[in-house]
């Protein structure tokens, strides 16, 4: 089988794109970066995957860097909804991994050389930019083997790839902004606000939702500090990346909501002024042609349909009845960040109970010492990263808060704590006058 792999190998590569080794059962690179890992020839490919290493075709690297010259994105959908909500009629080239839900569609960028970031919608489906595809051959976590389809041209039906040559650079041009959904989302009012709003705002600009806790209403979630020029230049960011993103008002497809949706970022979020924020929508913003408002259009003829300047200054004023979810987000990540940070005082003045290392004192992989605290303290690694963990054990060290020491070992310069191990936790635990947190 791993022979019928060669000419699609050699396709992938005579195609300048770049195949790269990875672990078994993994879409990661073993240590070291992608570049170290890049394989040359379909002989390597077939030798890696024979002995059940995974291969991987590389988009673009870290922030977008080294893209591929054929702009190769790919639109993987992982579940059931997203197969029946996204239609696949534009691709002709995909990766499917046996009977799993997993579907890889493969299509070329409009502009290639343009910067590019891929974006996960929920657990439906990714829109992927960056990386590092799964390619053919490879096993994945599930146990099922990544496999090639093609469209078939003339039943249009997905079939086995046959094994004749893929033309990679006549792989249809299909734009990503379609498929890239607005990452704000508008919160709804809880009802007894939206019985307060009626006498303020018109009632179309109106949705709420039973489900909203009414507490949030009563919080100010915005991050707006600084000047207010430099809070414009992020208010002129945001509608950038709203025009080249393609989120733009569509009406048939709540049109309204995306309006009300972007004023609130701006209104709620940002806190600019009203008339700033209508010159922002009106108005062409630094760096692109057109303004935002021009751009909106009719989904059924996509034609322009652009808000008049009555009805923006309404979806303004209708703003400030509105919480913005990016402020509701950045308040709970604050919330938890500040718990996690509060559990790691309480391990570090754990570790402070540790006598000083003599001699052959056992040590710790700061790795494992990092996994021993999330598991003791029940924090997520989204709250406390290993950077900020590790940087919290050095200062403890540098400051004399902490007696054990700091080393490398091994060729790879893995950093160890000596003076600590599981043991001597459990001994510090039974250490009368300290508390863990719940």
């Amino acid at each position: 089988m791993l022979q019928n792999l060669e000419p699609f190998y050699t396709g992938v590569i005579n195609a300048n794109l770049r195949p790269i080794h990875l672990l078994p059962d993994s879409v990661r690179c073993p240590a070291g970066t992608w570049e170290d890992h890049i394989i040359h020839t379909p002989d390597e490919v077939l030798k890696f995957l024979e002995r059940e290493d995974n291969v991987g075709i590389l988009l673009a690297g870290k922030g977008g860097s080294h893209p591929n010259p054929l702009g190769l994105w790919a639109l993987m959908l992982h579940s059931d909804s997203a197969r029946d909500q996204i239609s696949d009629t534009p691709f002709t080239l995909r990766f499917v991994q046996g009977a799993a839900q997993e579907r890889i569609l493969l299509g070329r960028l409009p502009e290639p050389s343009l910067k590019r970031r891929s974006r996960s919608v929920g657990e439906n489906y990714t829109v992927k930019l960056t990386g590092i595809l799964p390619a053919p051959g490879s096993r994945m976590p599930n146990g099922e083997t990544v496999s090639v389809q093609v469209r078939h041209p003339e039943s249009g039906q997905w079939v086995p790839w046959d094994g004749a040559p893929i033309a990679w650079e006549t792989l249809p041009i299909i734009d990503p902004a379609p498929y890239t959904p607005s990452t704000v989302v508008l919160i709804p009012l809880d009802k007894h606000r939206a019985v307060e709003a009626v006498d303020r705002v018109p009632e179309e600009w109106i949705f709420w939702h039973e489900d909203v806790p009414p507490s949030w209403n009563r919080q100010a979630y915005t991050t707006a500090k600084g000047k207010i020029s430099s809070r414009r230049i992020r208010g002129e960011a945001f509608i950038r990346n709203r025009i080249q993103n393609g989120i733009v008002s569509r009406a048939g497809e709540e049109g309204r909501k995306t309006l009300l949706t972007i004023a609130v970022h701006l209104v709620k979020y940002l806190c600019l002024p009203d008339e700033m924020v209508l010159e922002l929508l009106a108005n062409p913003v630094h760096g692109k042609e057109h303004a935002w408002n021009d751009l909106c259009l009719d989904a059924r003829t996509d034609a322009s349909m652009p808000w008049t300047t009555e009805e923006l200054r309404s979806a303004i004023l209708a703003a400030h009845e509105y919480i913005p979810q990016f402020g509701v987000i950045e308040y709970h990540r604050f919330r938890s960040l500040r718990e996690g940070v509060e559990r790691l005082k309480s391990f570090r003045t754990l570790l402070g109970k540790l006598p000083a290392p003599e001699g052959q004192s056992p040590s710790m992989k700061a790795q494992d010492l990092y996994e021993t605290f999330l598991e003791m303290y029940s924090v997520e690694r989204k709250d406390i990263s290993y950077r900020r963990f590790s940087m919290a054990i050095q200062t403890g060290i540098q400051m004399g808060l902490l007696k054990i020491k700091n080393i490398r070992r091994t060729k790879k310069k893995l950093r160890y704590f000596q003076g600590v191990s599981p043991a001597m936790i459990d001994w510090a635990l039974e250490l009368p006058s300290l508390e863990i947190a719940a």
